[in-house]
């Protein structure tokens, strides 16, 4: 009996692990008109680097990815993308490039199976943060600068202690006035001591040249800072 049970959760993870495993097609053996365009863009501070991933499904966000074979095919900025895979991802087109000399404005065009054209052009912008304090006390409002985001945009929030059971401090906040306020009262739930800042944005857009299947871009740019809460 232990050895039937054992042998059923085995089934089981095995069965989870092939359910998260993207499947690839052939963009020619699917109709042009069902293509959905998933478009990534995603930069780290820290690394310097900013990486660009495109991906063709069928029917849908979550659809089989596809691989594109002539005369289909994609550009960034004039350059043609080889293709890549992975087990968890499926096929992708990437690049890989410098944040600083990517910051501006790009062009994907994207050609189908008939030989279709579809261009989208977007500007990425990453963040910055202005200049913290090494440390500062915990009875004044935390006040973050930020700069290369219009007013009313959207950034992920998360601030942590070193404390094992410290609840820290998630959400959503809008950029008002070129800045972010943490009220001092909301900063009682840190412990004393080293303080880990988060910071990202996660924006999504409608594709606005696709197929009637659709497509969205997700641009995405992380940083991350430290100080000393007293």
């Amino acid at each position: 009996m232990k050895k039937l049970i054992v042998l059923m959760v085995v089934s089981a993870i095995v069965g989870m692990a092939a359910c998260n495993n993207e499947e690839i097609g052939k963009a020619k053996d699917v109709n042009p008109e069902t293509i959905y365009f998933d478009y990534r863009i995603s930069g780290d501070e820290a690394t310097g680097r900013t990486t660009v991933r495109l991906q063709y499904r069928f029917a849908g966000s979550g659809g089989t990815t596809l691989v594109l074979e002539d005369p289909s095919r994609v550009t960034l900025d004039g350059k043609m993308l080889n293709v890549d895979s992975s087990r968890f991802n499926g096929a992708y087109y990437e690049a890989d490039i410098a944040t600083d000399s990517f910051a501006g404005k790009h062009e994907i065009v994207f050609t189908g199976p008939a030989g279709k054209k579809y261009t989208e052009q977007f500007t990425y912008t990453p963040f910055q943060l202005g200049l913290l304090p090494d440390s500062m006390s915990a009875g004044k409002d935390l006040v973050l600068e930020i700069g290369g985001l219009e007013e009313g945009e959207r950034l992920h929030l998360m601030m942590t202690d070193t404390s094992f059971r410290g609840n820290g401090i998630e959400r959503i906040e809008k950029v008002k006035q070129g800045r972010i306020v943490v009220p001092a009262e909301e900063l009682t739930v840190l412990k004393k001591g080293p303080v880990y800042l988060d910071l990202s944005t996660d924006i999504k857009r409608n594709l606005k040249d696709t197929t009637p299947e659709g497509g969205a871009l997700y641009l995405n740019y992380r940083l991350k800072r430290e100080f000393l809460l007293r």
